[in-house]
């Protein structure tokens, strides 16, 4: 039990350590105030949108990424000719690089929502609102 309250107390100052004398949320962040942000229904929703839009955009890109070797592969679907000498493959393959393009682009204009919220998350714990 002793080992591991001095380990507890060593990571807090390593923590402390690292953080200098920077303005930082986590400098005056202790275990009680963490668990009732934690607990809160604003973190909870917060953590709920972001884990649904990132599940939801990573089965998206490998489903669609995985799907071309499975379609080059065991089916005659890409083999044909769309235009001129290329084919669907070039085409399905092109469209995945816009697809990661358009993909990046949505998920950094999502993250400053989240980074939004969980700002006013931020304020309210600075504010002594949990």
């Amino acid at each position: 039990m002793s080992q591991n309250l001095a380990h507890s107390l060593e990571e807090k100052q390593v923590v402390s350590d690292h953080l200098g004398d920077e303005p930082n949320v986590l400098k005056g962040l202790t275990e009680e105030k963490y668990i009732s942000i934690s607990e809160s229904s604003e973190f909870k929703t917060l953590v709920k949108k972001k884990n649904r839009f990132i599940g939801s955009i990573s089965i998206l890109f490998l489903g669609l990424y995985i799907l071309l070797p499975i379609l080059t592969s065991f089916t005659t679907i890409l083999d044909g000719k769309s235009f001129g000498d290329i084919t669907w493959v070039w085409i399905y393959s092109l469209g995945l690089f816009i697809m990661t393009w358009v993909l990046c682009m949505l998920y950094v204009k999502k993250a400053n929502v989240f980074d939004q919220d969980s700002q006013k998350i931020i304020e309210k714990a600075k504010d002594g609102g949990y």
